[in-house]
């Protein structure tokens, strides 16, 4: 069982101590990258949360409000520790993120954007729910857009991949 908790000072050096391993390094960024990117986002409703499993911080997920057209929950990173990988740690991290943008439902869906070549993600994200939404940004087209719609909502949006630069 996972739990998603705030990243504090408390807990902030053993979430940057997080790292995806050798197979996932080029599609993930370091946990110092994802956490200041939380940072730069926080006047979106940026929210950081660690991944906590077995006493442990296993991995962090970054999720933001996406106010402009597509308005939407924007999963931009997830990422789970090398050393805790294969546990299903990620699959229910995606269960208590939709549980959560789904019960404050302030927007129809949740979007992201991942990279093609990784297998593993996207296999993730469909078994949780996701789609692919169809949408290919002209920019980055290397991205898969997936998308997962809250029940009773039909509203079709879908968002460009974020620029990881």
């Amino acid at each position: 069982m996972i739990a998603l908790t705030e990243v504090t000072m408390e807990n902030l050096s053993a979430v940057t101590a997080l790292a995806a391993g050798p197979e996932d390094g080029q599609f993930v960024p370091s946990a110092a990258e994802i956490a200041a990117r939380a940072w730069v986002l926080r006047s979106h409703g940026a929210a950081l949360h660690a991944i906590e499993a077995e006493g442990r911080t296993v991995g962090l997920a970054l999720v933001y409000e996406l106010d402009e057209l597509p308005a939407c929950y924007c999963l931009m990173e997830m990422l789970i520790d090398h050393r805790h990988r294969r546990r299903g740690y990620a699959s229910e991290a995606l269960r208590e993120i939709i549980a959560r943008c789904g019960a404050a439902r302030k927007y129809p869906a949740i979007e992201l954007a991942v990279d093609r070549q990784n297998i593993a993600a996207i296999a993730c994200y469909t078994k949780a729910g996701f789609v692919d939404s169809g949408y290919v940004d002209p920019a980055l087209p290397q991205y898969v857009n997936m998308i997962y719609r809250f029940e009773g909502s039909s509203e079709r949006s879908s968002i460009a991949a974020p620029d990881l630069t």
